[in-house]
This record gives C-alpha cells, structure tokens and sequence, in this order.
C-alpha cells in the first residue's frame, strides 16, 4: 500500500475563510479572536491570524484546533508555517478526540517575527479521532498560522523473518 502524500488537514493554507478550523477558549481570564488575514500572507491567498488580547498563565487555555483522523502503526509529519507580533512560544499537540485524552505529541516552538517553518513527527500506536492543536494562550501578542499539512506514512517494515517450508520447497531444475 502506498500512503498517500495528501495532507490530511483540511483547509490549511485558510484560503477557504475558517472552515475546518475552531478557536477554543477554556478561561474566563483569557480572551482570543480569529480571523482570515489577506494583508499579512504567509502562504496562498491568505492566513489564520489570532490575537490573544487576555491570558490565565495557562496556554491550553487558548486553543487553535481542527479534528484529525490517525490509524495504528501510522506515522504523521505536520509542518506549519507561523510568525508573531512579537517573540512568543506556542506548543503543537495532537491529542485523543475523548477521555482518556492521551497526548501524542507536544511540541513547543519559538514564534519570532520572522516566517518560519517548523516540523514534526509523530508516531500513532492507536486508531483514533485526534485533535490537531496550536496552544497559543501563553502571553499576550497576535500570531499567524498558515500552510498547515500532516502527511501519513506508513512504517518500514524491519525484522521480516522469512519462514521456510522444506516440504514444498522447488525441486532443483536440471
């Protein structure tokens, strides 16, 4: 089977407006908006800008997320591209959809002023509906997020051990 190069996040260039995409905020103490930024593209037609106007310390409590469907012995390369308004750390994560919620993956990055583009692996031992998440909630500041891609690929497969049947094996041709 070959594993498809196809990005399996919806609308991750933000060029069809929000669709796909949800702002979360699980604070009273904290305050986000977003919305689709033609003036400051990082890639395609436009970006995800968020700006964090209120924080609680905590930066799950501001959450930039989608749905995202993982398989067993999967494993997922997400790359992002992302700038800030001013120096700032967010984390990616990919968690399970439902309790337990387990985190697969949680990874913090540096967010500067400067377009970068940042990439991650993942392995999956679990066939689940997963949240692919931005935790932005750590300061106050606006961030953009653009070309969004996770891209599943199967695993190598390693210590094959071929078994032998001496009862069937060919005869020898003369």
């Amino acid at each position: 089977t070959m594993p498809s190069s196809l990005s399996k996040v919806f609308n991750g260039e933000f060029d069809n407006d929000l669709k796909g995409w949800n702002l979360s905020v699980f604070s009273t103490e904290a305050s986000a908006t977003m919305k689709i930024d033609a003036t400051s593209v990082i890639s395609g037609l436009s970006s995800c800008a968020v700006e964090i106007s209120k924080v609680s310390g905590t930066d799950w409590h501001i959450e930039l997320w989608q749905w995202l469907s993982i398989h067993q012995g999967r494993k997922y390369t997400i790359t992002f591209k992302a700038k800030a308004s001013s120096s700032k750390v967010i984390t990616l994560g990919v968690q399970q959809a439902s309790s337990p919620y387990t985190g697969y993956l949680y990874k913090q990055h540096t967010l500067t002023t400067q377009v970068q583009t940042f990439t991650d692996t993942v392995s999956i031992n679990t066939m689940d509906l997963a949240k692919l998440e931005f935790f932005l909630g750590s300061s106050t500041t606006s961030v953009w997020i653009d070309a969004v891609s996770v891209i599943e690929s199967s695993p190598v497969a390693t210590g094959v051990v071929e078994q032998r049947d001496e009862k069937h094996e060919a005869m020898p041709l003369l």
